[in-house]
């Protein structure tokens, strides 16, 4: 139903303007610069390990968790972290400056954002969503399961539905059964990859 790409940012003051500033700092000084995130494993720790990990830097600096979004953010704002990854709509509540994305492609709320592919982050870690959808079991009758998507279709085009939507920022991104079926197995893949870069 919904799958909001994460957002790599850093405070709106920080002297990094563009993710090539920060891969240009952490090689020229290892073990300086903190990633934080809201606990390990969590999307928000995913996203920076796809990012650090992705650009080859990751060994260069430290990862710092938190019991939570809200003091790791805390945390950037005293300076203690320096990098942190969830939704867009997590970073607009706070003075922050995007630095990639990890869509397929540019988000037209930031279109001066580059993708994660853009600046060179490979598949598998160049998408990440905090993604939505409905499970049945496995052996549904396929009548009922086109019925049920049907209905979900419907009720995601609805007013109701698309007024949430854009009162939180979430990306609406119906796919019927199959195509739904297919995306959850490629980020299943996908966060396996990132789930072993992180050690975890």
């Amino acid at each position: 139903m919904a799958a909001s790409p994460t957002v790599l940012f850093t405070q709106a003051d920080s002297e990094f303007q563009t993710i090539q500033d920060v891969v240009a700092a952490v090689q020229a000084d290892p073990g300086k610069y903190i990633y934080g995130s809201s606990g390990p494993g969590a999307i928000t720790h995913l996203t920076t390990v796809a990012a650090f990990s992705g650009l080859g830097v990751i060994d260069d600096m430290k990862h710092l968790p938190f019991q939570g979004s809200g003091p790791a953010l805390q945390a950037m704002a005293a300076g203690t972290i320096q990098f942190f990854g969830d939704t867009e709509l997590l970073m607009t509540r706070g003075d922050f400056r995007p630095l990639v994305v990890f869509n397929n492609e540019r988000l037209e709320s930031m279109p001066d954002v580059p993708t994660a592919a853009e600046v060179g982050i490979a598949a598998p870690l160049n998408e990440l969503y905090l993604w939505g959808g409905l499970f049945a079991p496995a052996d549904l009758d396929p009548a009922i399961t086109e019925t049920l998507s049907t209905a979900c279709e419907t009720a995601i085009n609805s007013d109701g539905f698309q007024e949430f939507a854009a009162q939180t920022s979430t990306v609406l991104n119906y796919r019927n059964a199959a195509d739904f079926d297919a995306f959850y197995r490629a980020q299943y893949e996908a966060n396996s990859a990132l789930i072993e870069a992180a050690g975890l």
